[in-house]
């Protein structure tokens, strides 16, 4: 079962994505995929991510990014990077370079869905009276 789970699913945030519902949305966003191809693609994508978010650039083939940037330019997957300074210690002085970490991020439903709140707990603070408010010394 966990083996499974392992080749079906991508971690994303705090939840799960299925190869089915990534298979969808890479055909919702390529009106010219077959169900073979997009079917194909999500199991790519699920291999590479594994279940983490995001991946470093460093780890992806040239022909790996020629994929991402195609799926960039459709909305699938973001890239962005963190800024760093880093000190290199030498023979005689310390040198500092900035270093740029790139990252490449699947972009799913679920990133930008938040748990749905009941009624009664949005409206927690709406329900106390104003004297709940007040300090009394």
């Amino acid at each position: 079962m966990v083996k499974e789970l392992e080749q079906t699913t991508l971690f994303s945030g705090t939840m799960y994505i299925k190869k089915e519902e990534l298979t969808n949305i890479l055909q919702e966003r390529f009106e010219d995929f077959t169900n073979h191809d997009a079917e194909s693609l999500a199991t790519y994508l699920l291999n590479l991510f594994g279940f983490h978010k995001a991946i470093p650039d460093n780890m992806l083939r040239d022909t790996d990014r020629e994929v991402f940037y195609m799926l960039v330019d459709k909305g699938v997957i973001k890239r962005w990077y963190i800024n760093g300074t880093f000190c290199l210690y030498g023979r005689k002085k310390r040198v500092w370079r900035n270093w740029n970490i790139h990252y490449w991020e699947l972009v799913t439903p679920q990133n930008h869905r938040q748990e749905q709140i009941p009624e009664t707990e949005k409206d927690i603070y709406a329900s106390l009276p104003n004297d709940a408010w007040q300090r009394n010394i």
